[in-house]
Protein backbone atom coordinates (compact mmCIF):
# COMPACT_ATOMS: atom_id res chain seq x y z
CA UNK A 1 0.00 0.00 0.00
CA UNK A 2 1.81 2.93 -0.75
CA UNK A 3 1.99 5.96 1.75
CA UNK A 4 0.52 9.18 1.15
CA UNK A 5 2.12 12.48 2.81
CA UNK A 6 -0.39 13.57 6.09
CA UNK A 7 -0.50 17.13 7.07
CA UNK A 8 -1.85 18.00 10.26
CA UNK A 9 -2.11 20.92 11.86
CA UNK A 10 -1.40 20.83 16.12
CA UNK A 11 -2.01 23.10 19.28
CA UNK A 12 0.72 22.65 21.77
CA UNK A 13 -0.34 24.62 24.95
CA UNK A 14 2.51 25.21 27.83
CA UNK A 15 1.33 26.21 30.74
CA UNK A 16 3.46 27.32 34.04
CA UNK A 17 5.54 29.83 35.91
CA UNK A 18 7.48 31.83 35.32
CA UNK A 19 6.89 33.58 31.71
CA UNK A 20 10.72 32.23 30.49
CA UNK A 21 10.22 29.03 31.84
CA UNK A 22 6.71 29.05 30.15
CA UNK A 23 8.25 30.44 26.31
CA UNK A 24 11.56 27.98 27.13
CA UNK A 25 9.78 25.09 27.18
CA UNK A 26 7.21 25.69 24.45
CA UNK A 27 10.38 26.18 22.40
CA UNK A 28 11.98 22.94 23.24
CA UNK A 29 8.80 21.36 22.55
CA UNK A 30 8.72 22.73 18.90
CA UNK A 31 12.58 21.69 18.60
CA UNK A 32 11.98 18.51 19.77
CA UNK A 33 8.86 17.93 16.83
CA UNK A 34 11.37 18.84 14.51
CA UNK A 35 13.61 16.42 15.23
CA UNK A 36 10.76 13.68 14.55
CA UNK A 37 8.71 15.01 12.13
CA UNK A 38 8.92 17.41 9.02
CA UNK A 39 7.32 20.93 10.52
CA UNK A 40 5.97 23.25 7.90
CA UNK A 41 5.20 25.92 9.92
CA UNK A 42 4.83 26.83 13.39
CA UNK A 43 2.93 30.44 14.56
CA UNK A 44 3.77 30.76 18.17
CA UNK A 45 1.29 33.12 19.99
CA UNK A 46 2.34 35.78 23.06
CA UNK A 47 2.10 33.96 26.29
CA UNK A 48 -0.59 35.39 28.72
CA UNK A 49 -0.46 35.78 32.30
CA UNK A 50 -3.89 33.78 34.09
CA UNK A 51 -5.84 34.93 36.87
CA UNK A 52 -3.90 32.80 38.95
CA UNK A 53 -0.29 34.26 38.37
CA UNK A 54 0.13 31.09 35.92
CA UNK A 55 1.36 31.93 32.11
CA UNK A 56 0.10 30.30 29.84
CA UNK A 57 1.50 30.41 25.58
CA UNK A 58 0.56 28.19 22.51
CA UNK A 59 1.72 27.46 18.85
CA UNK A 60 -0.08 26.32 16.04
CA UNK A 61 2.32 23.91 14.07
CA UNK A 62 1.40 22.16 10.65
CA UNK A 63 3.79 19.17 10.30
CA UNK A 64 3.74 16.61 7.29
CA UNK A 65 3.89 12.49 7.87
CA UNK A 66 3.64 9.69 5.70
CA UNK A 67 2.73 7.88 8.77
CA UNK A 68 -0.56 7.56 11.06
CA UNK A 69 1.94 5.58 13.58
CA UNK A 70 3.88 8.46 13.53
CA UNK A 71 0.56 11.11 14.73
CA UNK A 72 -0.46 8.70 17.40
CA UNK A 73 3.23 8.71 18.73
CA UNK A 74 2.94 12.90 18.61
CA UNK A 75 -0.68 12.49 20.49
CA UNK A 76 0.87 10.23 23.17
CA UNK A 77 4.56 11.96 23.48
CA UNK A 78 3.30 15.89 23.12
CA UNK A 79 -0.32 15.54 24.20
CA UNK A 80 -1.44 18.51 21.76
CA UNK A 81 -4.59 20.24 23.00
CA UNK A 82 -6.28 20.19 19.67
CA UNK A 83 -4.71 18.19 16.09
CA UNK A 84 -6.51 18.44 12.67
CA UNK A 85 -5.74 16.64 9.33
CA UNK A 86 -5.57 18.76 6.76
CA UNK A 87 -4.60 16.61 4.00
CA UNK A 88 -5.84 14.15 2.53
CA UNK A 89 -9.67 13.62 3.13
CA UNK A 90 -9.65 10.13 3.57
CA UNK A 91 -6.98 8.02 4.79
CA UNK A 92 -6.68 4.47 4.09
CA UNK A 93 -5.62 2.17 6.68
CA UNK A 94 -4.04 -1.43 6.38
CA UNK A 95 -5.70 -3.11 9.23
CA UNK A 96 -3.10 -5.23 10.68
CA UNK A 97 -0.94 -1.93 10.94
CA UNK A 98 -3.84 -0.44 12.70
CA UNK A 99 -4.07 -3.23 15.79
CA UNK A 100 -0.74 -3.15 16.00
CA UNK A 101 -0.41 0.75 16.47
CA UNK A 102 -3.42 0.42 19.49
CA UNK A 103 -1.44 -2.49 21.08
Amino acid sequence: MKKERIIIRITEEVLGSPEEHVNKTLDEVISKLKEKVQVNSVQKHDSKEMDNKMFSAFADIELETDSIKTILEICFDFMPSNIEILDPAGIPVDSNELAEMLN
